[in-house]
């Protein structure tokens, strides 16, 4: 399992430290296990993603997540792009209404 963590600006829910940047408890990373910090709905754009993957020998890749039609579809869409094997899962995404 690599962990994506995502982290957003100044006064964002996502910002690093409030009570929604927290990895759910529940699954939060193991010591040792990955965590991968982006700032983009890209997984890939601008972190260390591909390079954990490739040091792990990973070519298929099953996704979960926030936010389908953003992070989630762009981490799927780069993924599918750097030819990975993509299996998105049926009941392992969800998303709410946006804002904008």
């Amino acid at each position: 399992v690599v962990y994506i963590q995502h982290c957003g600006g100044a006064g964002d829910e996502f910002e690093e430290g409030r009570p929604g940047w927290y990895i759910y408890e529940p699954i939060a990373p193991r010591p040792g296990e990955p965590v991968v910090r982006k700032h983009k709905s890209d997984a890939f754009e601008g972190t260390q993603l591909q390079e954990v993957l490739e040091s792990l020998s990973v070519r298929s890749l099953v996704i979960t997540g926030a936010q389908s039609e953003d992070c989630v579809a762009a981490t799927c869409r780069r993924a599918a792009q750097l030819s990975y094997e993509v299996t998105l899962t049926s009941d392992g995404h969800s998303t709410w209404a946006s804002t904008t």
